[in-house]
């Protein structure tokens, strides 16, 4: 199973083609809207890697108070 992830600038630069070129019309309208959708998505890591650095400052705080 690979994991595949695309790069967010490569994601941003097909969206502004496709509406450069007016792409975005009746044929590819189905892309168009999983690129919004993808564009708007949040990415969800970043709450995850914030709560280990809240918790790494908690025990060092904890440590160098004991």
């Amino acid at each position: 199973r690979a994991n595949f992830v695309l790069p967010v600038k490569t994601v941003i630069c097909v969206h502004l083609i496709l509406s450069q070129y007016n792409l975005l019309t009746d044929a590819y309208h189905v892309i168009g809207q999983a690129y919004k959708l993808l564009l708007t998505l949040s990415i969800t890591q970043v709450s995850c890697e914030q709560s280990f650095s809240i918790m790494k400052f908690i025990k060092n705080r904890l440590r160098s108070t004991l």
